[in-house]
C-alpha cells in the first residue's frame, strides 16, 4: 500500500482525473428533476414569450411589459431554446452548468499564472464545493453564476492590463465586459466597476488616470454598447423607455439600507459574516487563517493577493450593509476570497500554526461526517423508497472511505480530497434527496394543476383576473399552450383564471378546475363567464 500512496503524493493527475469524472455526474444527474422555483420561471417566461411574439427588443411577461431585468440572459436562454428544440428545465438549467464550468476554468486560469496547477486546479474546486453553489445555485437556471462570471473575468482583466500598465485595453475591455453585465443584471455592473477602478487606481496613487482619454474611451465603449439596445427599444416601444430606467434604478435601491430601514442595517452588520460562513462552508471555514499576526503584511507581499483583498473589501461593503442581500449577489467576490485563504494557507501549513491546527480538526471533522452520511440514506424513512437504496449507499460509502482515508494520508492534496469528497455527495444528494422533494413538494401539484389547465384550455382563448398566479404557474400555462396569457377582467369569449375564494360572484360564471399556486398556497379558479358579464 506504501508504493502506491507514495506514487499518488506524487501524481496530481489523479487528482484531476478523479474530479473531471465526478463533476458532470455531479452536476448533471437529476438537473431537470425539480420544477422551476418562481426566479426561474421569470427569465425563462420572458425568453418564451420573445419568441412566442417574435420580438427579442422588449420584455413581456404575462403579456405584460417586463421592466425589471434587460434581455441579456434571456437572449442566452433563447439561444439555449432553439438548441435543444424545447422549454425544459433541463434545458433552462444548462446556462447555468456551462457558465458556471467556464467560470471554474477562468479561476483555475488566473490562479494558476500565480500559483502553478495544481493550486489553481484546487482554488477551481474550492469554489465550485463550497455549500451554496454545490447545493443550491448550480441547481437552477438563475442569472446570478453567469453575470458573476462576467464581473469577475472584469476583475481579472483589470489586474493585469493595469500591472502592464495598457490602459487602453484595460478600460475598452473592462467596460465592454461592464456592458455585457449591465445588459444581464442593469446597475450593480456599474457599481462593481465603479468601486474597483477607484479602488485600485486611488490605492496605487493613480487617480488622475480616471480622468484620462483611455478612461472616456471606455465609457464611451460602454455607452455606445448600452445605448445601442436602449434605441432599439426606444424604437420598438417608445412610451415605456423612462419607466424602464425608473426601474432599474429601483430594483438596485429596493434591498438597500435606503428602503429596508435602520434596525435591520444594525442586525445585518452582524449577522452578515455568520450567514457568508454559513453559506460558502466548509471553505469559510478557512477565515480562521486571517486572524493571525502581520497577516496584512503577508497579503500585501503579492500585488495579486494584495489585490484580490482590496476589490473584495471594497465591494462587499455594499452588501454588508444592504439587509435584503442574498448570497448569489457574492458569487463574483466569492473566488477572490478563496484566493487570499488559499495563499495564506501554505504560510500557516508550513510553520503549523494554531490557526492551521484549528482549521485542520475542523476540515478532518467535516470529512468524516461526509463520509459517514453517506451510510444514513438507507436507514432515512423518506431516502430508502428511493431506487437501489442499500447498493446505491454502500457504493456511496465506499468511494467515500476511500477518499477519507487518502484523505489522511496524503497531506499535500488534502484540501483537493476533501472537495472530491464533496462532489461525491453531491452525486448523492442528486440520486437520494432530490427525488424525495420532488415527491414530496406542493410545486409538483402546482405544475401538474397548470399543465393540465393548459391542455384543457389549448384550444380556447385563456385570460387572468388575478394578478397574484405566480411565476412558474405562469410559465407552465404559456409553455403548455404555446401562447401569451392575456390579463383582462371579464370575457366571455374564452377561459378566466380568477381568485374568488368564497364564491361571491359564482352566479356570474361556470366554474371547471381550481388550480393551486405557490403564492400563499391559494388556488385560483377556472372559469367562463355568462355572456351578460362582459
Amino acid at each position: 500500500m506504501k508504493p502506491f500512496i507514495d506514487y499518488f503524493r506524487n501524481n496530481p493527475k489523479y487528482i484531476y482525473l478523479l474530479a473531471g469524472i465526478l463533476v458532470l455526474p455531479a452536476l448533471l444527474i437529476h438537473l431537470g428533476l425539480m420544477p422551476f422555483i418562481n426566479d426561474e420561471a421569470i427569465r425563462a417566461t420572458v425568453a418564451l414569450e420573445m419568441i412566442l411574439r417574435h420580438n427579442y427588443i422588449v420584455p413581456y411577461m404575462g403579456g405584460v411589459l417586463y421592466f425589471n431585468k434587460p434581455p441579456l440572459f434571456n437572449w442566452i436562454l433563447i439561444f439555449f431554446f432553439r438548441l435543444a428544440g424545447n422549454f425544459t428545465e433541463f434545458t433552462e438549467r444548462m446556462p447555468t452548468i456551462i457558465f458556471l464550468l467556464i467560470f471554474l476554468y477562468t479561476i483555475f486560469y488566473v490562479t494558476k499564472k500565480h500559483f502553478g496547477t495544481f493550486k489553481g486546479f484546487v482554488a477551481a474546486l474550492m469554489f465550485l464545493t463550497c455549500g451554496r453553489i454545490l447545493f443550491y445555485d448550480s441547481l437552477l437556471g438563475l442569472i446570478d453564476i453567469t453575470f458573476s462570471w462576467v464581473v469577475y473575468l472584469n476583475f481579472m482583466l483589470i489586474y493585469y492590463f493595469f500591472s502592464k500598465e495598457k490602459y487602453y485595453l484595460l478600460f475598452i475591455c473592462s467596460y465592454a465586459l461592464t456592458a455585457a453585465a449591465f445588459l444581464m443584471k442593469g446597475l450593480p455592473a456599474v457599481a462593481f466597476q465603479g468601486i474597483t477602478l477607484l479602488t485600485l487606481f486611488i490605492y496605487h496613487k493613480n487617480f488622475k488616470k480616471l480622468f484620462s482619454i483611455p478612461h472616456f474611451t471606455g465609457i464611451f465603449i460602454f455607452l455606445i454598447i448600452t445605448g445601442a439596445y436602449y434605441f432599439a427599444y426606444y424604437k420598438s416601444n417608445p412610451g415605456s423607455i423612462l419607466v424602464v430606467f425608473e426601474n432599474l434604478l429601483n430594483e438596485s435601491t429596493k434591498k438597500t439600507a435606503v428602503q429596508m430601514g435602520f434596525l435591520k442595517t444594525i442586525i445585518h452588520l452582524f449577522t452578515f459574516p455568520v450567514e457568508i460562513t454559513y453559506h460558502f462552508f466548509p471553505w469559510s471555514l478557512m477565515i480562521v487563517l486571517l486572524f493571525s499576526k502581520n497577516v496584512w503584511k503577508r497579503i500585501k507581499s503579492d500585488p495579486f493577493i494584495l489585490y484580490c483583498s482590496l476589490i473584495f473589501l471594497a465591494n462587499i461593503l455594499i452588501y454588508w450593509i444592504s439587509p435584503d442581500t442574498y448570497p448569489r449577489y457574492l458569487f463574483m467576490l466569492i473566488p477572490l476570497l478563496f484566493t487570499v485563504l488559499f495563499y495564506l494557507f501554505d504560510e500557516h501549513e508550513k510553520n503549523n500554526t494554531l490557526n492551521y491546527k484549528i482549521l485542520n480538526v475542523l476540515l478532518i471533522i467535516t470529512a468524516v461526517i461526509l463520509t459517514l452520511a453517506q451510510a444514513a440514506y438507507p436507514f432515512v424513512p423518506s431516502t430508502r423508497k428511493v431506487g437501489y437504496a442499500i447498493p446505491a449507499s454502500i457504493i456511496l460509502l465506499i468511494f467515500s472511505a476511500s477518499l477519507l482515508w487518502l484523505f489522511f494520508k496524503t497531506k499535500k492534496f488534502r484540501l483537493a480530497i476533501l472537495a472530491i469528497l464533496l462532489l461525491v455527495v453531491r452525486i448523492g444528494f442528486n440520486w437520494f434527496i432530490l427525488p424525495v422533494r420532488q415527491a414530496e413538494a406542493p410545486e409538483i401539484i402546482c405544475k401538474e394543476n397548470a399543465v393540465q389547465v393548459a391542455r384543457q384550455t389549448k384550444n380556447d382563448r385563456l385570460y387572468m383576473s388575478y394578478e397574484d398566479i405566480d411565476e412558474s404557474t405562469l410559465f407552465y400555462f404559456t409553455r403548455e399552450r404555446m401562447q401569451a396569457l392575456e390579463w383582462k377582467k371579464r370575457q366571455s369569449d374564452g377561459y378566466t383564471l380568477i381568485h374568488d375564494p368564497y364564491k361571491a360572484y359564482k352566479n356570474q360564471y361556470t366554474h371547471y378546475f381550481d388550480v393551486l399556486i405557490r403564492k400563499k398556497h391559494q388556488t385560483v379558479s377556472l372559469v367562463k363567464y355568462h355572456p351578460d358579464c362582459r
